[in-house]
């Protein structure tokens, strides 16, 4: 029975022995992933930009040939009626790009078209507009066709008479031609081609373009202000909800008109991923039939030196990671895998080390109001009291600020909540550009309310930095309609004390709330002072 157990508990052990070696080269294995995936996605990134160049190349090919045509058509007599028509017609037929033309004159009515319509009043169209203001050639955001009642862009061209306007000359280019000519420029599976207008609205798209015309690619402002680069690429999820990899590039110098070529992230990881799990498994295979040996022949082929690694490996598990084995009984045979378990051992005390770093860094996060990046009410109770014990000890003076942002709710109503997390960063960056002094704090306690605390102040001090925050949000000039002064403002609070042991800050908190509100009731837009006094309230 005991020979039984002996045998037992050191095949467990040697069990374990395999089991963390297998789990060091799992863990390697999952970096080389992570490399090799962060290298294809660069390569992707790279490849994505460089096809958007391409197609933007192509697409603007198709704008500047047409915008070449009218000019050359302008040059020509087009008649009058039937033949004007005829001429417009035979013209529109060369270029399959084109689904109509038309001529207008300096009042924006049509005189003559390629569809026989005539007296169409584009005058209001914004192309029509930026033509007359530019007196130069125009590209329009996507529009219907008010007689085709097809989607597309109007390209056109001005025509003087004696350095006079007297119309213009315009061709529409059918949006789902634009979307055959983006075609075959991303070939991974999933990828997306879409033209964009000034506005964010889809153009010309493959594949699928009767999914994607006509609807607007709002984005976050991050994604809207990337488009703004001439070219270039990122990760997001901004066209549908998917994780793609976004290039664009624009069509032409100081256009609106935007292409971008969109690849699904895992056409591009999934390969390597697929290479991974076939690796993994025969890791895993391997693994297997190792314990399956030791699991019948190591009790006979290895005793007192394995033993003493097992032991090794009994104190890594205890958590004495850096300790070095000691290998002077070792058989030859044996060193390498207890240098092997040493290693081992310092990447442990390593992946440790960052644990630790790691939760120092999560409590950090947890303390931190993660809209505006100011201490939240959690952060602020801690280092409150802390600061509080403090101010008693020097038997200084102290004063809190409430802040609310007025009419706050209204604002989100109106605006929406995005515009409202805008505001409220906005407005928490003010705020703590002005609360800088060692010791002072600063948090965001609710939604539209916010608190300082200025150790070593009193309120004429507090006042100061409280109508500097007032006129900084002014500043700012943030529209509100729902606001008597139709800007965003803030209604403040002061008080301050000069604390012993029996009084709380909270009773110094609540002085300023009482302030604040006093300042609402006031009619907002100000700053309110409570009485300054070394209270003793408590007890």
């Amino acid at each position: 029975m005991i020979r039984l157990l002996a045998k037992t508990s050191l095949r467990l052990r040697l069990t374990l022995l395999v089991s963390l070696l297998a789990l060091a080269v799992t863990a390697d294995q999952l970096y080389q992933l992570v490399r090799e995936r962060e290298a294809s996605i660069a390569q992707s990134r790279e490849r994505s930009v460089q096809i958007a160049v391409a197609g933007a190349a192509q697409q603007s090919g198709a704008i500047v040939d047409t915008r070449a045509l009218l000019s050359l058509l302008k040059q020509l007599p087009l008649g009058a009626g039937d033949e004007c028509f005829a001429r417009l017609r035979q013209v529109e037929t060369t270029s399959p790009a084109i689904s109509s033309i038309f001529v207008t004159g300096a009042d924006g009515i049509t005189t003559c078209s390629s569809n026989a319509e005539t007296g169409t009043n584009v005058s209001d169209r914004s192309y029509f507009r930026t033509m007359l203001e530019s007196l130069a050639p125009v590209t329009s955001d996507y529009t219907i066709g008010r007689v085709t009642k097809r989607p597309g862009i109007i390209v056109g061209v001005p025509k003087f008479e004696q350095n006079v306007f007297v119309g213009g000359y315009f061709a529409r280019l059918d949006a789902y031609w634009l979307s055959q000519l983006a075609d075959g420029l991303a070939s991974q599976p999933g990828a997306a081609t879409l033209l964009l207008d000034g506005s964010g609205i889809v153009i010309a798209a493959a594949p699928r373009p009767e999914e994607w015309i006509g609807r607007m690619v709002a984005g976050s402002t991050r994604f809207r202000r990337s488009l703004e680069a001439a070219s270039g690429v990122q990760e997001t999820d901004a066209l549908d909800g998917r994780a793609r990899i976004v290039a664009h590039a624009r069509l032409l110098p100081g256009s609106d008109e935007v292409l971008l070529v969109a690849i699904p992230e895992e056409a591009v990881t999934a390969p390597i991923e697929r290479v991974t799990l076939h690796a993994m498994t025969k890791l895993g295979l391997s693994v297997l039939a190792a314990l399956l040996f030791i699991w019948l022949g190591t009790e006979r082929l290895i005793m007192r030196p394995l033993a003493a690694i097992a032991d090794r490996a009994r104190r890594i598990g205890d958590g004495d990671l850096p300790a070095p084995a000691t290998r002077s009984e070792f058989l030859p045979e044996l060193r390498q895998l207890a240098e092997t378990l040493d290693s081992m051992a310092a990447k442990l005390a390593a992946r440790e080390a960052d644990l630790r770093e790691a939760n120092a860094l999560l409590a950090g996060l947890a303390a931190t109001d993660p809209l505006t990046g100011l201490g939240n009410r959690r952060d602020f109770a801690a280092r409150s009291a802390v600061e509080w014990a403090r101010t008693i000890r020097e038997r200084r003076w102290i004063a809190a600020i409430a802040i609310d942002i007025d009419r706050f709710k209204p604002f989100n109503d109106r605006y929406g909540h995005a515009a409202g997390d805008v505001c409220l960063r906005k407005v928490a960056t003010a705020i703590e550009l002005l609360v800088r002094r060692p010791g002072d704090i600063v948090a965001r306690t609710g939604g539209e309310e916010f608190v300082a605390l200025l150790p070593g102040a009193q309120s004429s001090d507090a006042a100061s930095i409280a109508e500097r925050m007032r006129m900084a949000i002014a500043d700012l000039a943030i529209p509100h309609e729902g606001s008597d002064t139709g800007m965003v403002t803030l209604s403040i609070g002061i008080a301050d004390a000069r604390p012993d042991r029996k009084d709380i800050v909270e009773e110094l908190l609540a002085r300023a709330d009482a302030a604040l509100y006093e300042a609402k009731q006031k009619g907002r837009d100000r700053i309110a002072v409570a009485q300054s006094q070394p209270f003793r309230l408590a007890g």
